[in-house]
């Protein structure tokens, strides 16, 4: 029986070579759309709580993609003008603090008396205001400004209902306003038992850019000259003479910022200073917790539901000039300095993050800022 020779072509080596690349194109197209679906995944999740359980390594290596709004979570919620989702909403949110204090293993080392003496003596930025049985803790860069003005007009310090002037407004606070930590021990704990705990915090890379673009930057404010040529000395550990010019750039500051040996300097100045390290929100339980991203309904809810008081919020036009919670302004900044930097800010400040629900800053790792270290 004869035996059925198959077609040549079949063996062909250029059939055959061809038929490789057809298979083989075959496949990195379906890796594409494979790869593809996931990035378009990782995308949509990248907002999610599940950040905080991941490593900083981990939140680095997530794929980069445009930026959403800085502020999706918690910027100007309609549903705030609603009293009862309001108090709920703060309810929900100083519970979660509590558990994010315990994670972050916050609040076991604030279980003595000893120990509450040590914390009550860095309570330094909490004002005290007897008369609304009210502590308040200001954080430069947070609405300070305002929120002093609002303090001493609690206290009834004349001419301050109309002033802008900021450094009269600081003059007077440090002459009227007195902090828990002057007082006696015994006495401080009886006010934090029993006034009322208020506090507004800010998106920590945002409150880093509002302090440089002030403090530190040129074109900030003029009265900050000294503070600039001082600061920017040691930024750059160099000596610089009294009255001269000096230029310190946001790679200065950041890189600064980023060294783990300056975490050793007694003095760390409050522009800067971490929000837990000035407010202690897990030894202090803090009746509520306002966001800058929110100032004029959380300011509101803090005066009429928790101080009490009816001040008029006209007074609560913005005093702040440097634009620093603009995204685009953000992104510019941020990508003059390194991937490792921006890596290395986040642990410094990865506690404000997590414990007042801020989102992991993708905006300083975009696609803007790639591009421009190609």
């Amino acid at each position: 029986m004869a035996v059925r020779r198959l077609p040549y072509f079949l063996f062909s080596k250029r059939t055959l070579f061809n038929l490789i690349i057809i298979v083989g194109v075959g496949t990195f197209l379906l890796s594409v759309f494979s790869m593809t679906d996931i990035l378009v995944l990782s995308r949509k999740n990248r907002y999610s709580s599940a950040t905080t359980k991941m490593s900083i390594e981990e939140l680095f290596m997530k794929p980069n993609a445009k930026p959403v709004s800085l502020y999706k979570a918690t910027t100007n919620d309609p549903t705030d003008d609603d009293p009862e989702v309001k108090e709920k909403k703060v309810a929900e949110f100083n519970n979660r603090l509590s558990e994010k204090c315990e994670k972050l293993d916050m609040t076991s080392q604030y279980n003595s008396s000893l120990a509450m003496q040590k914390v009550v003596r860095k309570l330094q930025h909490i004002f005290v205001v007897d008369d609304y049985k009210l502590l308040f803790c200001y954080v430069p860069k947070v609405a300070c400004t305002n929120w002093k003005r609002l303090l001493l007009i609690l206290k009834g310090v004349p001419n301050m209902t109309n002033t802008k002037d900021h450094m009269q407004i600081h003059i007077s606070a440090d002459a009227n306003l007195r902090t828990l930590s002057s007082f006696p021990f015994e006495q401080a704990m009886f006010r934090l038992q029993n006034y009322t705990k208020v506090m507004f915090v800010r998106e920590p890379f945002t409150r880093l850019l509002s302090a440089y673009r002030d403090k530190l930057e040129k074109t900030g404010r003029i009265d900050s000259s000294r503070f600039r040529r001082d600061w920017g000395a040691r930024m750059k550990n160099i000596h610089v003479p009294a009255g001269t010019e000096f230029d310190v750039t946001f790679y200065d500051f950041a890189s600064y910022l980023a060294d783990p040996k300056n975490l050793l300097n007694k003095y760390e100045d409050e522009h800067w200073s971490p929000i837990f390290s000035l407010c202690q929100p897990c030894a202090v339980k803090y009746d509520f917790i306002g966001k800058m991203e929110n100032l004029q309904r959380d300011t509101l809810y803090a005066l009429t539901k928790v101080v009490q008081s009816n001040i008029d919020l006209k007074l609560l036009n913005s005093t702040n000039f440097t634009n620093s919670s603009d995204v685009k302004l953000l992104q510019k900044y941020f990508s003059l300095i390194p991937v490792q930097t921006v890596r290395d800010l986040y642990k410094k400040y990865r506690p404000d993050f997590e414990l007042f629900d801020y989102p992991f800053p993708w905006f300083a790792i975009d696609d803007f800022y790639f591009s421009q270290k190609k």
